[in-house]
């Protein structure tokens, strides 16, 4: 993936021009993570949960998030990536999440599940992009500049929308375009399901219902609420009872809420 900032437009979308030039972002090397729950044996999934803007690994904790996956008791290791916006405006995710968090934990055999909120989720988009995944759990997340999203409105969904050229890795140009078409793809072939929640009044609803249009039915959840935790930790409940993640990850454990 290009060095160069890569979510610049990504920033302007969500008002962030006050946050300064991505020099001033830090992005250390190599990028922070923190363990969370950890199946009794060899799991067989390894979980990566990658934050929102302004959210840290402590964040997952402070809102009952490792606590709910924990008490579901998942055959998984869970891991919370310190994927902060330092390392999208430098141009470094997914790369370095790849290299420094995922790559030394994934076992051989291992299925690998990113559960991405806010811009954690177009994370999770971008490291699908670039590397084989079992599946994402999205939530309220990041989906691109609402012009693209109005395209594919206006070509009668994701099915039928033309992307164009979007061959190659990801670059600041087409990111956005490209992680779309991946959606579009993984859509098509029955590939890494996809999981999808929002909040009923997130400011981004309208756009997550251009994707949920193009999943099954099954594999989205709407909450009471907006873009906010309290939105979250229920979609996170609902993941938890039924998706493809519990399908695969599930567990012999698991108690429920």
């Amino acid at each position: 993936m290009t060095s160069r900032s890569i979510l610049w437009p990504v920033l302007a979308a969500l008002a962030l021009g006050g946050a300064g030039c991505a020099a001033m972002l830090p992005a250390p090397r190599p990028m922070r993570a923190v363990d969370g729950p950890r199946a009794a044996g060899e799991a067989r999934c390894l979980l990566v949960l990658l934050p929102g803007m302004g959210d840290r690994p402590e964040t997952f904790r402070a809102e009952g998030f490792l606590e709910r996956l924990e008490r579901r008791g998942l055959d998984a290791d869970v891991v919370v990536a310190d994927a902060t916006l330092g390392y999208y405006a430098k141009g470094h995710m997914p790369g370095q999440l790849w290299d420094d968090v995922i790559a030394p934990r994934l076992r051989p055999g291992q299925r690998l599940w990113l559960l991405g909120i806010s811009m954690g989720g177009m994370g999770a988009l971008m490291t699908a992009h670039d590397h084989p995944v079992a599946g994402l759990v999205l939530l309220a997340p990041y989906l691109g500049d609402e012009a693209l999203v109005d395209e594919i409105r206006a070509a009668g969904g994701l099915a039928p929308w033309a992307p164009g050229d979007v061959a190659g890795p990801l670059t600041e140009e087409r990111f956005q375009r490209q992680v779309w078409a991946w959606a579009k793809g993984a859509v098509a072939s029955g590939g890494p399901p996809v999981a999808l929640g929002f909040g009923a009044g997130d400011r981004s609803a309208h756009l997550h219902r251009v994707l949920a249009a193009a999943l099954p039915p099954e594999r989205v959840r709407t909450a009471p609420g907006g873009h906010d935790w309290e939105a979250w930790r229920a979609l996170l409940d609902d993941v938890l009872a039924r998706s493809p993640l519990v399908d695969e990850c599930g567990g012999a454990t698991a108690t429920g809420r």
